[in-house]
C-alpha cells in the first residue's frame, strides 16, 4: 500500500496528452468530473492494481483498457495531447482511505508508548541539566556556608560570629521542622536553608546592596531579596516561640535569675532586668503625618524607637515594637504590658509577700506611678535637688547603677555594629522592621561578652 504525500484537487476533465507534457515534482490529487485518481511525479495511478500485482495501475493503460472496452477510436501519441475521459469508482479511494485508518489506529499504542519514553527521557534530562546548573553557581559562589566553616576570619569579617562551632549551634537551633518547613514556603528554591542563613548574616553585618549579596553568593538579585526576607521571618519566628522566648519560657523567674546573674548584680537580690530604649535613623517619609510620627525631638531627625530588656545574666530577653521616633519613653513603657505582667506572673511570691521586683533604668525613664501599680521596682540613679550637692552616698549609688547600665549599653552597641540599624533605614524596610530588630538583638546574645571579660562582671558560678 502507497501512502501518497500531499494530494490536490483539481475540477477539470482529464487530458492524456497533458500528462506526459507535465513533469510535477510532486504528487497531486486530480478530480476528473465526479470521479478521482492520482497523479505522481507526472504519472497517473487508479487505486487499483498493475496486472503482475506490484501497484497501482497506470492511469493511460486504464485509458487504453477503458477505450478498449467501449470501442474507442482515439489514439495516443507522444506529443500530440489528445483527449480520453476516464471514469473512476469513488469506492477504491474510500476502501484505501479506510485502510490508512486502520492502520494508524493500530500504531497508535505504538506512538503513545514511544511519546511516553521520551517524555520520561526527557524529564531525567531536565534533572540532570538543573543539577548541572547548581554546580556551576556553586562553584561561582564567592560566599556559602562552607566558605565560612572553613575560614573563621572571612566569618568574622563578614557576619560577626568569631567561632565556626558558635555559628554552627546557631544553625542546629534554627534547625526545625517548622523553621524548614516556613522557609521553603517563603524562600526561594535556589539557594539552601545553610546558604539562606549565610546570606542573612552577611546582609546584617554588612548591609550591602542585594545585587552586591546576590553576586557573593552567585545566584539572583530577586532570589537573594526573597531568601533575606524569609530567613528573616524563620529567625523572628524562632524567637517568639514559646520554648524560646523568656516571657513564657520561665526564664524571668528571679529564683532562677539569682543562680546564673553576673557578679556585679550580687548586691541586687531582686532585680531582674536592665531596660533602656534606642532609637534608629530612618529615611524620611513622603507623607506628612508620618513625617511627624517619626520625627525624634532628641536625635533632630526622623528615627524609630525600641525598648530592649537584657537580664542581669548577660541575656537579652525582651525586645519592644518599633515605634516612631516622636514617642516617649514613659509612653513606649506602658505599651510594653507583656513584659511587666510575664514578670509578674513568674514570680508570685513577690506579689504575695507584697515585694517589689527590681527593675535598672535611666532617669530618662519617669513612669514611676505606672510601674509601681504593677509590682515593679524602679533602680535608677538619685536625682540631685535643686541648688544643691549630692551627697557622697549618693555619688557612689550613681556610679553603681551606671556601671550596671553597661551591659545594656553594651548591647545596644552590639546591635548597632549590624550596619543593617547603623545606617538610614529605608522606607521600604519599615514594613518588617520590626523582625529585623528583633533578631539582631536575639542574635547578639550569640556574640556577646557574656562570659563577663570585662572587670567587675565575672560571672557567680
Amino acid at each position: 500500500m502507497h501512502v501518497w504525500p500531499k494530494l490536490r484537487a483539481h475540477k477539470h476533465h482529464f487530458t492524456a496528452g497533458s500528462i506526459s507534457s507535465k513533469n510535477k515534482l510532486k504528487s497531486d490529487f486530480v478530480v476528473i468530473g465526479m470521479k478521482q485518481t492520482y497523479v505522481n511525479h507526472g504519472q497517473e495511478f487508479l487505486p487499483g492494481k498493475d496486472s503482475d500485482g506490484s501497484g497501482p495501475r497506470n492511469l493511460a493503460q486504464a485509458a487504453t483498457a477503458d477505450a478498449d472496452g467501449n470501442n474507442s477510436n482515439n489514439n495516443n501519441n507522444n506529443n500530440s495531447g489528445t483527449q480520453a475521459t476516464i471514469n473512476i469508482p469513488a469506492r477504491g479511494l474510500l476502501n484505501w482511505q479506510s485502510q490508512i485508518r486502520n492502520q494508524r489506529r493500530k500504531k497508535q499504542p505504538m506512538i503513545a508508548a514511544a511519546v511516553a519514553r521520551q517524555r520520561v527521557h526527557l524529564t531525567k534530562l531536565s534533572r540532570r541539566l538543573m543539577e548541572l546548573k547548581q554546580q556551576l553557581t556553586q562553584s561561582l559562589r564567592r560566599f556559602s556556608w562552607d566558605a565560612f566553616m572553613d575560614n573563621e576570619a572571612l566569618m568574622t569579617r563578614y557576619t560577626g560570629f568569631c567561632e565556626a562551632p558558635l555559628l554552627s549551634a546557631l544553625y542546629r537551633s534554627f534547625l526545625t521542622a517548622e523553621l524548614r518547613e516556613l522557609y521553603e514556603g517563603l524562600g526561594p528554591r535556589g539557594l539552601t536553608f545553610k546558604d539562606a542563613l549565610a546570606l542573612t548574616l552577611v546582609k546584617l553585618r554588612q548591609n550591602f546592596a542585594f545585587y552586591h549579596v546576590a553576586y557573593l553568593f552567585g545566584t539572583s538579585t530577586s532570589t537573594a531579596n526573597r531568601a533575606f526576607h524569609a530567613m528573616i521571618a524563620c529567625i523572628s519566628a524562632y524567637f517568639s516561640h514559646d520554648v524560646v522566648n523568656p516571657l513564657t519560657n520561665g526564664k524571668l523567674n528571679i529564683d532562677y535569675i539569682n543562680t546564673d546573674k553576673l557578679a556585679y548584680f550580687t548586691n541586687y537580690s531582686n532585680l531582674a532586668i536592665i531596660i533602656d530604649c534606642t532609637e534608629f535613623e530612618i529615611e524620611t517619609p513622603d507623607d506628612m503625618y508620618m513625617q511627624g510620627l517619626t520625627y525624634s525631638n532628641y536625635k533632630k531627625r526622623n528615627t524609630a524607637k525600641v525598648l530592649v530588656a537584657r537580664s542581669v545574666t548577660g541575656e537579652v530577653v525582651y525586645v519592644s515594637k518599633v515605634y516612631g521616633g516622636h514617642i516617649s519613653d514613659k509612653q513606649v513603657v506602658e505599651n510594653c504590658v507583656d513584659l511587666w505582667d510575664a514578670l509578674v506572673e513568674y514570680n508570685p511570691k513577690y506579689k504575695a509577700e507584697k515585694k517589689f521586683i527590681g527593675v535598672m533604668m535611666d532617669k530618662g525613664f519617669n513612669t514611676h506611678d505606672f510601674l509601681t501599680s504593677k509590682g515593679i521596682e524602679m533602680v535608677q540613679p538619685p536625682f540631685a535637688a535643686k541648688d544643691s550637692i549630692m551627697s557622697d552616698r549618693s555619688l557612689e549609688k550613681t556610679r553603681e547603677i551606671g556601671g550596671g547600665r553597661i551591659i545594656i549599653e553594651h548591647t545596644m552597641r552590639t546591635a548597632k555594629k549590624m550596619l543593617i540599624l547603623r545606617h538610614r533605614v529605608p522606607v521600604t524596610t519599615v514594613a518588617n522592621f520590626d523582625d529585623i530588630v528583633r533578631t539582631v538583638f536575639f542574635l547578639s546574645n550569640y556574640f556577646s561578652y557574656r562570659s563577663g571579660k570585662r572587670p567587675g562582671m565575672t560571672r557567680t558560678t
